[in-house]
């Protein structure tokens, strides 16, 4: 039997839940799902000529993606659905829970262990189509999270209940570096509110290791900034 989620449900005056930072977080997961599919598919096509080293990279940086999803998306299903409904009350309609995505997770990790252990077209196609597949649940979600769930939870979750939800994705030490390096200087501000500071250190003294991992992944040192993501 499930535990009971203890709450107190935000009322009307009371400040909203600032859930900005959780919508620069999904664009940037996002944005690296297009790069990655994209990747994939010049390789599928023998467009982007890989051996065996960056292949490894390749696959080693589609697992770490795919572990940052995995959290992400953990916390909003496990943590942030939970709150919203005990908030909301059983007599608010609440959308269909969002879909699953550790189903496509798993077989996304299994095409890059197969791509770098058989680096070439047929596997890269299958990894693209992977990817391509996990891009397109997260647009889903995504979709559903600014039309739906995020107006939701600043409509019934309180600011302090929404704190403890965005916690376990603040920790998260990886997540918040890799937001600093992709975020681009227009969105720091949104990072820095939502990580703190301890990542921008982080990225000043692993910036070059980051910088070699780009250039022998994407073929540049300089990731493609991520599209601002506009305040509501």
């Amino acid at each position: 039997m499930p535990v009971p989620v203890r709450v107190t449900p935000r009322r009307p005056g009371d400040p909203l839940p600032d859930v900005h930072g959780l919508r620069v977080t999904t664009r940037v997961v996002r944005h690296d799902a297009d790069r990655l599919a994209g990747l994939a598919e010049r390789v599928a096509a023998g467009v982007t000529p890989v051996d065996g080293r960056r292949a490894d990279a390749i696959a080693r940086y589609v697992c770490d993606w795919a572990d940052a999803v995995h959290h992400l998306h953990t916390t909003e299903d496990d943590v942030l659905w939970p709150v919203l409904v005990a908030s909301a009350g059983p007599d608010v309609a609440l959308p269909d829970r969002p879909r699953a995505l550790a189903p496509a997770l798993t077989r996304l990790r299994a095409a890059a262990d197969s791509f770098t252990a058989r680096p070439g077209q047929e596997t890269a196609t299958a990894l693209a189509g992977t990817l391509a597949e996990v891009r397109d649940l997260l647009a889903e979600r995504a979709a559903d999270a600014d039309d739906t769930v995020l107006p939701l939870v600043e409509r019934w979750v309180s600011v302090a209940d929404f704190a403890r939800v965005d916690k376990p994705l603040r920790r998260r030490a990886r997540t918040a570096l890799e937001l600093f390096r992709a975020a681009g200087t227009d969105q720091w501000s949104a990072v820095v509110a939502r990580a703190g500071l301890l990542p921008f250190v982080g990225l000043a003294l692993r910036g070059p290791a980051l910088h070699r991992r780009e250039r022998m992944v994407f073929g540049s040192a300089v990731p493609v900034p991520v599209p601002p993501v506009a305040r509501r």
